[in-house]
């Protein structure tokens, strides 16, 4: 688990990226489903924990309620 982000896996990339998914559209995580295995083998540890630190900064710009359509 990445939490501490001592050790970021790709279940933990996979998980991070369906949080975003659903923020931006209720019920689009289910797209990035399964793709675990393909971020812990193409992607070092180091990689890993820089994707994993990156997703959180972009989660943390995005509204709870998704983005705002009408103000693009």
């Amino acid at each position: 688990m990445a939490y501490g982000e001592e050790n970021v896996d790709g279940i933990s990339i996979e998980y991070q990226i369906q949080r975003i998914a659903n923020r931006i559209k209720r019920n689009s995580d289910k797209k990035f489903h399964g793709r675990a295995s393909v971020y812990d083998f193409d992607y070092t540890p180091i990689e890993k924990k820089i994707i994993y630190r990156f997703l959180l900064q972009l989660e943390e710009l995005i509204p709870l309620d998704g983005p705002d359509c009408f103000s693009i």
